[in-house]
């Protein structure tokens, strides 16, 4: 913890900085960051669809999600991890600390609703990084659409206005 905060200060003590990939301190956070990702895809991997929403599993990988985004940020410029792989997991999690956060309630709701091909598109399957830019791009925006749509008939328009903020969040970082 003592090395990656200096790596940290380091880093962040100038505008312009370089980070020697090769060097043991960085490799060694390397290995500890391939660690993290790999924790967390075993969780997210474990974790059974229809437990993905329970409180203790939602605290369990919201936390693996921070510690894996954390060190992937911090060694970016080492290009350890694809940019998808990065992406991917930005965006999961993103949106799953949103739904299961203070969204939690109404995501219990929608989560329960499993004819609707939208719902199961966006939420369980999320086939995005599967595609090409163009079709994810279509793809988020229409299953986006869809899912508002049911989670202010479900729900609410304000719940309905904050997964939109999310959506918006999700196009701007897929660069749609």
């Amino acid at each position: 913890m003592i090395q990656l905060l200096i790596v940290f200060t380091l880093i962040s003590l100038s505008t312009e900085y370089s980070v020697n990939c090769r060097s043991q301190l960085v490799k060694n956070e390397i290995r500890k960051c391939t660690k993290s990702v790999h924790a967390f895809q075993n969780t997210h991997v474990r974790v059974d669809g229809n437990q993905w929403l329970e409180r203790n599993v939602s605290i369990e990988l919201n936390a693996k999600c921070d510690e894996a985004m954390n060190c992937l940020h911090l060694l970016d410029n080492c290009a350890v991890f694809e940019d998808d792989d990065i992406l991917w997991l930005e965006d999961f999690c993103d949106s799953y600390e949103f739904l299961t956060g203070n969204f939690h309630p109404c995501a219990l709701k929608i989560d329960k609703n499993t004819k609707d091909p939208c719902v199961q598109q966006y939420l369980v399957n999320s086939p995005y990084f599967m595609l090409n830019d163009y079709q994810r791009c279509e793809m988020l925006k229409s299953d986006g659409s869809c899912l508002k749509s049911v989670i202010n008939s479900t729900c609410s328009q304000n719940e309905a206005n904050d997964f939109q903020w999310l959506l918006d969040r999700q196009l701007i970082r897929l660069k749609c």
